[in-house]
């Protein structure tokens, strides 16, 4: 289901991070033009040689995705590792794609879904909510994994946008939504103002 929600119909270039064993690198594999793995741990590698013995257009890139120069494509599809999760998606906005299909604890799923007076509404929603849509697609329960994980996941869609309003940095933009989010209670003026100290 991950792959269907890519629309994928061989035409494209794909980008997944984090090819682990191979099962979700084959699936994309048929059904892309071309598709490039991004994977640190060389532990997978006798794995995924396989995948790539099989279908020639895959390309292994051994390399942190956070670090590593990230092709342009026009889909990703990726299993992300919840502990980076979050700056692997700002990285991911700096490229251009069309569709991302991305798996999230459920937690920061909500986050970066979260519309204006929702709960989960913060700095994360605008952040993200600037360069591209969200659409949470489906819940992921534990029983989906092994081993199972103590918290529930979302397959999650991404359609990255033309920006919503531009910033002069995006730093200090990110710095700014920080500031303001954390006295999100207090007066505009007041919090902008304790930004300056």
């Amino acid at each position: 289901r991950q792959v269907a929600y890519a629309e994928l119909d061989g035409t494209q270039a794909v980008l997944e991070i984090g090819g682990g064993i191979g099962n979700l690198t084959a699936l994309l594999a048929e059904r892309s033009r071309e598709l490039v793995v991004v994977e640190k741990d060389r532990r997978f590698a006798p794995l995924l040689a396989q995948v790539q013995q099989r279908f020639g257009h895959v390309r292994l890139v051994w390399a942190d995705a956070l670090t590593a120069p990230l092709p342009a494509v026009d889909a990703v599809v990726a299993n992300l590792p919840y502990g980076t999760a979050l700056p692997l998606t700002f990285r991911l906005l700096e490229q251009r794609f069309g569709r991302a299909v991305l798996l999230y604890q459920m937690r920061l799923a909500r986050r970066l879904a979260a519309q204006v007076g929702e709960p989960h509404y913060g700095r994360l929603s605008v952040a993200v909510g600037r360069l591209a849509t969200v659409e949470l697609l489906e819940a992921v329960p534990p029983t989906a994994f092994c081993p199972e994980p103590e918290v529930e996941s979302c397959l999650v869609l991404l359609r990255r946008t033309r920006p919503r309003f531009s910033v002069p940095d995006e730093g200090f933009f990110r710095q700014v939504l920080e500031g303001l989010f954390r006295r999100r209670t207090a007066p505009l003026a007041a919090a902008l103002e304790s930004l300056e100290t």
